[in-house]
C-alpha cells in the first residue's frame, strides 16, 4: 500500500510539475517568445506529457490564439479541445470585459518564420475597400479601417485595430479563423459577420450567416462562458459590460448600409 501511494504521489508531483513548466511556457508565448526561447520550447515539447500540459492548460485559462500557435507545432489531441466546446452557449447579456488582446506574430515569427504569411491593409478616413485574402475569404473594410492578417498551415488570424470590416470567412473545418479585437478573441470555420468599433473601446460584432463564438476576456480565473452568436444576432462589448440580440431585417439594413455608400 505504502509502494502504491508513494508511486501514485511521484506521479502526481511529476503532472504538477509538468503543468506548471506549461504554465511558465504560455506566459512566454503570451508576452512574445524572446530569441533563445523559441528552440528551448520545442526541446521541452519533444515529451508527449509536456505536450499534454501545455495544451491542457490552454485550453482551461487561455484564448483561442495561444492555441493557434501551439497547433502550429504539435497537433492538439480532439480530445483536450473538445473540453472547451462541452456546453453550447447561448447569446446572453451581463459580462465584464478586461484583458488586452493577444497576437499571434512574435511566437510564430520565431517559431515558424517560413510557415507564415502576414499583411497589413488599411483604408483612408475617405475611402472603402475590397479584398480577397489567400484562402478566399473576403473582406469589405470601411473607411478608416486597419487590419493585421496572419495565416499559417493550421490558422487563420486576424487583428482589427480600428473601424469596422465585414467578413465571409471562406469554409475550412481543420482551419480556424480566429478574429482579435478589443481585448476579445472570436473564432469561425466559416461565417460572414461584420466587425465594428463604435467606439475606442465599444466593438459590436453582427453575424448574417454560420455562427461566431465569442470567448471571454482572457484572464486569469475567469469562468465565464464562451457566447455563441448567430445568423442575425448582435454582441456589443463595452468597457464594462456585453448584451445581445436578434436583428430585423431592417437592422441589417441600416448596420451595414456604408457598403451602399450611405
Amino acid at each position: 500500500m505504502g509502494i502504491a501511494r508513494s508511486f501514485g504521489e511521484f506521479i502526481g508531483k511529476r503532472r504538477n510539475s509538468a503543468r506548471d513548466e506549461a504554465l511558465v511556457w504560455l506566459a512566454r508565448l503570451k508576452r512574445g517568445l524572446r530569441q533563445h526561447e523559441g528552440q528551448e520550447l520545442l526541446t521541452w515539447l519533444k515529451r508527449r506529457s509536456h505536450r499534454t500540459a501545455i495544451a491542457r492548460a490552454a485550453v482551461e485559462s487561455h484564448g483561442p490564439e495561444v492555441l493557434a500557435v501551439l497547433s502550429e507545432i504539435f497537433p492538439i489531441p480532439p480530445a483536450i479541445l473538445d473540453a472547451r466546446h462541452k456546453a453550447r452557449p447561448t447569446l446572453v447579456a451581463a459580462a465584464a470585459i478586461a484583458g488586452a488582446c493577444v497576437l499571434l506574430g512574435a511566437p510564430l515569427a520565431i517559431l515558424l518564420a517560413s510557415g507564415v504569411h502576414r499583411d497589413v491593409y488599411t483604408t483612408a478616413p475617405e475611402a472603402t475597400r475590397r479584398l480577397t485574402l489567400q484562402d478566399g475569404t473576403l473582406v469589405k473594410l470601411n473607411r478608416g479601417t486597419q487590419i493585421h492578417v496572419v495565416y499559417a498551415a493550421r490558422a487563420r488570424s486576424v487583428d482589427i485595430a480600428q473601424g469596422e470590416a465585414l467578413f465571409k470567412v471562406a469554409s475550412a473545418p481543420d482551419r480556424p479563423f480566429y478574429l482579435h479585437a478589443a481585448g476579445r478573441n472570436f473564432e469561425t470555420s466559416s461565417a460572414t459577420f461584420d466587425v465594428r468599433f463604435d467606439a475606442p473601446r465599444t466593438l459590436s460584432v453582427t453575424v448574417l450567416e454560420g455562427t461566431v463564438t465569442a470567448f471571454p476576456s482572457p484572464r486569469p480565473n475567469s469562468h465565464k462562458q464562451p457566447i455563441l452568436i448567430e445568423p442575425r444576432e448582435i454582441l456589443v462589448i463595452e468597457q464594462d459590460e456585453e448584451s445581445g440580440r436578434a436583428l430585423t431585417e431592417r437592422d441589417v439594413r441600416s448596420r451595414l448600409a456604408w457598403q451602399r455608400g450611405i
